[in-house]
């Protein structure tokens, strides 16, 4: 299957990067000459300087033996565009777009089923439902939720405090006695996928999973207590945060937005009459204090500007602010923001690369949700009756070293599996993969039996 992308920047990189890892064929477009040098330096791929808007200039990408054709750059209209172009010549190939105006999204573009888009990826709308997820869950840590499922998947960082520092695996089990996995670890840059004598230690970021009632007992033990969220405080009148603002306003929540344009803030007043807007600069220590902001549950950075976003939601929670939710792109700042004390992150880049990755995965795989950087994944696979796998124990499959299975939805109810566990026809089978292991894994869940 090879994929084309156009556009290098943080999704169409972040793309690129999480389908070589998983040894994929793909050649990346990119009008800016800066842009193109450091793809083509750091990515094993084809890497194209050429605008993506000139059918010339994207046939040196092969495009006949193209399955999947992803404009990701910055533009609407070029991502529109060129998708009209290669749809009217290669009718055949599945066209995806980045799209961020929401007004294109209600015109007739998309209608032809020619040069038509097949997929459309609106990274606001994604990160909003990302925000909303995690305020659900009570904005204590990082959450991935599964859809029809009970079953969460938590990032925890471990501080000097932590009831988890220093005890393996095996220990927190035997002190919790409860039906959760500890599925991943982040140390110093890379990935672990432990076993029971693995031992926590101070700095890691662990993958906690488990079903949520579970899952609010596993996390108030390692010293995070869900409380209840009423008054929140959302900073940023971008699309994002009005969307959020909006969505939590209509569901009861008390909420305070504030940004920095009065004329911005004047439109949003009246767009929002649930919600109380206040014109100010969130850098300025005055409206902390003027408008009293840390007296709340919750705060929600959603500026523009992600380093704004991180120090603000640090300064709150030292004035005395429940919890911080900030937006962050970059993904050198994910973790740093969790060891500044940020409660949890959501990334737009990272949330459209999550819908796109999750729509060029086919077959029996029914979701994706990618983690840390694009560098792992949970996979959710749905077993046939003539799945090869069907009545083997999980301890007699030859799964990747690199994979753990983590749960099993069955008949209505979602278990945690153990060795002994047999899979079963109509399983949903939810694995933590990381990216060097996705296609051994992907061949040892093949729909078909030989």
């Amino acid at each position: 299957m090879k994929t084309v992308i156009v556009g290098a920047g943080q999704v169409g990189y972040n793309l690129a990067e999480q389908l070589i890892l998983e040894k994929r064929d793909v050649a990346l477009i990119e009008k800016d000459a800066s842009r193109a040098e450091y793809a083509a330096s750091h990515l094993d791929c084809l890497v194209l300087h050429a605008d993506g808007n000139n059918l010339e200039e994207i046939r040196a990408a092969n495009l006949d033996d193209t399955q999947y054709f992803v404009a990701a750059t910055d533009s609407d209209e070029v991502n529109i565009i060129a998708c009209f172009l290669v749809g009217a010549e290669f009718p055949k190939i599945k066209k995806i777009a980045r799209v961020r105006n929401l007004y294109y999204l209600k015109t007739t573009l998309f209608a032809s089923p020619h040069l038509g888009i097949d997929f459309v990826v609106n990274q606001e709308t994604e990160a909003a439902k990302a925000i909303l997820d995690t305020v659900r869950h009570g904005a204590i840590t990082d959450v991935t939720v599964f859809e029809n499922t009970r079953i969460e998947l938590r990032k925890l960082f471990i501080d000097a405090d932590s009831s988890f520092r220093d005890k393996t695996l095996k220990r927190i089990k035997g002190d919790i006695q409860e039906s959760f996995l500890i599925a991943g670890i982040i140390r110093d840059g890379d990935i672990i996928v432990p076993t029971g004598s693995t031992r926590i230690e101070e700095k890691d970021h662990i993958y906690l999973v488990a079903e949520e009632s579970t899952m609010n007992q596993v996390l108030e033990k390692a010293g995070k207590i869900k409380s209840r969220l009423h008054h929140v405080v959302v900073v940023g009148g971008s699309m994002i945060g009005r969307y959020v603002a909006g969505y939590l306003a209509g569901n009861r929540y008390a909420v305070r937005l504030v940004d920095r344009d009065e004329d911005k803030c004047r439109e949003l007043a009246e767009s929002l009459p649930d919600v109380l807007v206040l014109n100010g600069d969130i850098s300025n220590e005055s409206i902390f204090q003027d408008e009293r902001l840390a007296e709340t549950d919750l705060i929600i950075t959603a500026t523009e500007n992600e380093e704004l976003n991180i120090l603000a939601g640090v300064y709150a929670k030292s004035k005395g602010a429940g919890r911080a939710l900030a937006l962050v792109s970059r993904p050198n700042y994910l973790n740093l923001a969790a060891n500044l004390g940020i409660d949890t992150t959501v990334s737009p880049k990272l949330s459209s690369v999550n819908a796109i990755v999750q729509y060029l995965r086919r077959g029996n795989i029914r979701s994706v949700h990618t983690l840390f950087d694009g560098r792992s994944e949970v996979i959710e696979f749905t077993l046939s009756e003539n799945n090869p796998l069907v009545e083997t124990a999980l301890k007699d499959l030859r799964i990747p070293k690199n994979a753990l299975v983590l749960a099993i939805r069955r008949d209505g109810s979602d278990l945690i599996p153990d060795g002994q566990t047999v899979l079963k026809a109509d399983d949903l089978v939810m694995v933590f993969v990381k990216k060097n292991a996705i296609e051994k894994l992907e061949r040892l869940f093949a729909e078909e039996k030989a």
